[in-house]
């Protein structure tokens, strides 16, 4: 290799990879990777840990970063949804009453 080192733990660590990776279809396993390793080398040669403990690491992280973006997402939407609910109150039901003839009004406007 170019950089002295060997190929073996390279290959590992993308075995690893898609082992946690396994509920993606192949295609995005292989661009997940693709991005990742060389983020995972790096982080390997710097704490001077093995590729397959960093790509654990590494894969493990993005997991959880992306389940707390969800659950922020979720209980955002959940939030906005309460507050333009028609159902809250007569001003949500009158907004959401506007926002419909709002629409029906441009619908018609489009086909005259």
């Amino acid at each position: 290799m170019a950089t002295g080192g060997r190929i073996e733990p390279f290959g590992e660590s993308m075995l690893e990879g898609s082992r946690l990776l396994r509920t993606l279809s192949p295609d995005k396993q292989k661009q997940m990777m693709d991005f990742a390793m060389p983020y995972i080398a790096l982080e390997a040669k710097l704490k001077g840990v093995s590729m397959t403990e960093s790509t654990d690491a590494f894969i493990g992280l993005s997991h959880m970063a992306v389940r707390t973006i969800r659950s922020r997402l979720s209980r955002f939407s959940s939030r906005c949804s309460r507050r333009l609910s028609p159902r809250t109150h007569r001003s949500g039901r009158l907004r959401a009453l506007r926002a419909t003839h709002f629409r029906h009004s441009m619908r018609r406007r489009k086909f005259e």
